[in-house]
């Protein structure tokens, strides 16, 4: 099934005819091409397709493993425009959003792997960086 057919949603996420949204932030992949609106709610312009989302959250897990924490992580925390990155650049999955929980402020996407660890990803909706990364423990507490 191609992905433009696939549908999920929730109070605050959506995948609908290939667009993914989270708290607003809306972002699509068209072929080799990807187009993220830059502010939540503007015209959605076209973006240079890249892993840097998905290569901070792999600076977290390494500070945290240097730092003898890699036991402790459980959620990857992002802001709503690095969820959409997360989504174009196919580490989170249709399959994953079937699987999503949330709250008020927060979409839990279970199951996503980084660095071999298959860990939560907590959409923060009340981040105010779009583009926020962290990692958090099992009480989705920031590890320093």
């Amino acid at each position: 099934m191609a992905n433009n057919a696939i549908s999920v949603s929730g109070i605050n996420y959506s995948l609908d005819a290939g667009v993914v949204n989270f708290f607003g932030a809306n972002g699509i992949s068209l072929g080799d091409e990807w187009y993220i609106d830059t502010y939540i709610g503007e015209l959605m312009i076209q973006v240079v397709k890249s892993d840097k989302t998905h290569q901070a959250v792999l600076k977290c897990i390494e500070t945290d493993t240097g730092n003898g924490k890699r036991k402790e992580i459980a959620y990857v925390i992002v802001g709503a425009r690095a969820a959409v990155v997360l989504y174009l650049d196919k580490t989170i999955t249709a399959e994953h959003l079937r699987k999503a929980t949330e709250g008020p402020h927060y979409v839990d996407i279970p199951d996503v792997v980084f660095d071999g660890l298959p860990l939560t990803v907590r959409v923060d909706g009340s981040q105010k960086d779009l583009d926020f990364v962290a990692t958090a423990d099992k009480d989705c507490v920031i590890i320093k």
